[in-house]
């Protein structure tokens, strides 16, 4: 079996000004929901660690929660 090399050939890249570019809440909708998602995911996420881990490690590890100033 032969063995065939491929060679690429430079490209350069010119930079491209855009033109179209929307502006508002209206025209980049979708990028704003996704933000408002991933932003409630991440707070409840981190509500039920702060709120679980510290029941968890008391009923687990018989640990007491330090008060908030300690830590």
């Amino acid at each position: 079996m032969a063995r065939t090399s491929t060679t690429a050939t430079p490209t350069t890249a010119t930079p491209t000004i855009a033109t179209d570019i929307r502006l508002g809440l209206q025209a980049n909708l979708p990028q704003f929901v996704l933000l408002v998602v991933v932003n409630a995911l991440v707070g409840g996420l981190l509500g039920q660690e702060r709120t679980v881990v510290p029941l968890l490690a008391g009923q687990v590890f018989a640990c007491r929660p330090t008060p908030r100033h300690c830590l």
